[in-house]
C-alpha cells in the first residue's frame, strides 16, 4: 500500500526549541541535519565551514553551542522538518530515510553524506534521480553547494519526486482506509 511520507509537525517535549531563522538575505539557507542517528559536533562543524566558505547562511539542527555558533551558522535545536524546510534551498543530511524524504517531498535537492545503516542506498536511489549530489568528506559541501545551486536538473529533479509523492495517498486517508477494512465482529 503506498503511502505519502509527510514531515514532521508536532514539537517534541523535551527537545523541540522555538524556531528562529535568520533573516533571508542573499545567501542561499541550508539545513545542515544528520536525523536523529548522527549527532557528531565535529561532522556538523565542518560540514557549516565548508558550506560557509560557499556562500551559504547555514541552519544547524544541534543545540545552541558556541563551538557552532558563528557568522552564518545558527544552531537551531530540534525544530520540525515541516516548519524549516519550506524555509530552505537546500539540506545537508546522512540521508537517513525520515529526512531524505521529508526533504524530497517538499521538492528540495540535497547534498547527502551517508554515515549508517540504510543511509547509503537512501542515497544512491536520490542521486539516481537528480535530486541530490553524494560527498565523502564535510569539505566537499560547500563545492556541492555551488554544483546543486549552478545545476537546474538538480532542483527539477528534486520537484519531480515531489510530484509523484505528492500523487500517494496521505497517512491519514491510509490509516482511515485500514480502519474502516477492520473486522467488526469478535473471534
Amino acid at each position: 500500500m503506498d503511502i505519502r511520507p509527510v514531515a514532521h509537525r508536532d514539537a517534541v517535549p523535551g527537545l523541540t526549541t522555538g524556531l528562529t531563522l535568520p533573516p533571508a538575505g542573499d545567501r542561499p539557507r541550508v539545513l545542515v541535519t544528520t536525523g536523529t542517528s548522527v549527532g557528531d559536533r565535529e561532522l556538523f562543524d565542518a560540514l557549516a565551514q565548508s558550506l560557509v566558505e560557499a556562500g551559504a547562511e547555514v541552519l544547524v539542527t544541534t543545540t545552541p553551542d558556541a563551538v557552532v555558533e558563528r557568522p552564518h551558522v545558527h544552531a537551531i535545536g530540534f525544530a520540525p522538518l515541516a516548519e524549516v524546510l519550506p524555509e530552505i534551498d537546500l539540506v545537508v543530511g546522512a540521508a537517513g530515510s525520515g529526512t531524505l524524504l521529508a526533504t524530497l517531498a517538499n521538492g528540495t535537492p540535497s547534498i547527502l553524506l551517508p554515515q549508517i545503516a540504510d543511509q547509503p542506498a537512501n542515497a544512491a536511489r536520490a542521486i539516481t534521480h537528480e535530486s541530490a549530489v553524494l560527498i565523502e568528506t564535510p569539505e566537499q559541501a560547500g563545492p556541492a553547494l555551488s554544483t546543486l545551486l549552478g545545476d537546474d536538473r538538480y532542483r527539477a529533479g528534486a520537484r519531480r519526486l515531489a510530484e509523484a509523492i505528492a500523487e500517494m495517498p496521505h497517512p491519514e486517508d491510509v490509516a482511515s482506509r485500514i480502519f474502516d477494512a477492520r473486522p467488526t465482529g469478535r473471534v
